[in-house]
């Protein structure tokens, strides 16, 4: 009878799996989260801590939490939103009122799906494979990130550049200027190590060609979606003040008018100096539609047709706001004040009468 020598029984024992390696410390997670929105969003710890962001007092143990099931489990993204918030605070007193100054700031916030609305200025997405994160591995390997700007963000350009910026125009150049490359450039290593023999055949039967024939036709699609210029919604918001006026001439059914502004107010600088902002900021989002432009050679004659008739609806929707009551009161304040000039500068450097005569024409 054979015995086995002791080096044939190691050998047909299995050896035994390495350990899984520990949990990450979700507190690391949460700072590397927090550096990276330093780095792709401008975040500051004061918004970050402000309430109701991520790292406020009422939400950080909400964050944590998001943030262990993110890298403990098969979760395989984490979504950031940055929004911008104006609040009203205190500024002095003027003539016995206290003046309220409108500050903009940010909030950051978890959500669970990227969503889209004029006060978001950017979202992030943070991608890793669908296992826990391993301790062992630095985080900036195991994680992606794609940083996707905001409505805010995009109506904000379109306004100083003059040409409307798209969400299809931001798909399309990171498609083409990073997962097509990333791809092509993985492919092509692969067919280098394999070598040229019978590389074809390979190629084939492993879909690659097919999917770079798809990624292109993304591409052309979203190229296509680009030519669709979208025309933006417009509403033309005014202070709580103006409304509380409104509000009141409606439940009276009579005419808003400068007589329901606290008199106060009327000799305010602080106040007319808001109403006053806010009237440049009308001008100057009415300025960025009226400016649109569109290349007639690009897209096709249904595009052309859909563009004009966009253009024009948008721009009836603002020249039916500017005669509303709250727009109305609005400038009579500040022509009260004397401030006449942005009374005709609202009428006159809008480009809305000339803009509504050409599509008009067209």
């Amino acid at each position: 009878m054979e015995v086995a020598s002791p080096g044939q029984g190691a050998a047909n024992r299995h050896t035994p799996p390495p350990p899984a390696p520990a949990s990450i410390d979700p507190e690391l997670v949460v700072r590397h989260l927090v550096d990276l929105l330093e780095i792709t969003l401008g975040a500051s710890t004061e918004d970050l801590k402000r309430k109701g962001s991520l790292l406020s007092e009422a939400r950080k143990s909400d964050t944590i939490q998001r943030c262990t099931q993110f890298a403990s489990e098969s979760q395989r993204a984490l979504y950031v939103q940055k929004t911008i918030v104006t609040t009203e605070l205190p500024n002095g007193t003027v003539n016995g009122h206290v003046s309220l100054d409108h500050t903009p700031h940010y909030l950051y916030s978890l959500p669970t799906e990227i969503s889209c609305s004029s006060t978001i200025v950017a979202s992030i997405a943070l991608i890793k494979r669908p296992q826990p994160i391993d301790p062992r591995i630095p985080l900036p390997t195991q994680i992606q990130v794609i940083n996707l700007p905001g409505v805010a963000t995009l109506a904000e350009s379109t306004a100083t550049q003059g040409s409307p910026i798209s969400p299809y125009e931001i798909l399309h150049s990171i498609i083409h200027h990073a997962v097509a490359p990333y791809f092509n450039a993985y492919t092509q290593g692969q067919k280098s190590l394999a070598g040229s023999s019978d590389r074809s055949d390979a190629d084939a039967k492993s879909g690659v060609p097919g999917t770079k024939k798809k990624l292109a036709e993304l591409e052309l699609s979203l190229l296509h979606l680009q030519q669709n210029i979208e025309i933006p919604e417009l509403i033309l918001t005014f202070p709580d003040v103006i409304q509380d006026a409104l509000d009141t001439a409606a439940q009276h059914h009579a005419k808003p008018s400068v007589e329901l502004i606290p008199s106060q107010l009327l000799s305010d600088t602080r106040f007319l100096n808001d109403l006053q902002n806010t009237v440049n900021n009308w001008i100057k989002s009415i300025q960025a539609i009226t400016k649109m432009s569109r290349d007639p050679d690009s897209g096709s004659a249904t595009q052309e047709i859909n563009y004009w008739l966009s253009l024009e609806s948008a721009l009836k929707s603002i020249d039916l706001q500017t005669r509303n009551d709250g727009v109305q009161l609005t400038l009579d304040i500040l022509q009260h004040a004397k401030r006449y000039q942005v009374k005709v500068s609202f009428y006159a450097d809008t480009g809305l009468k000339e803009a509504l005569d050409t599509v008009q024409k067209i």
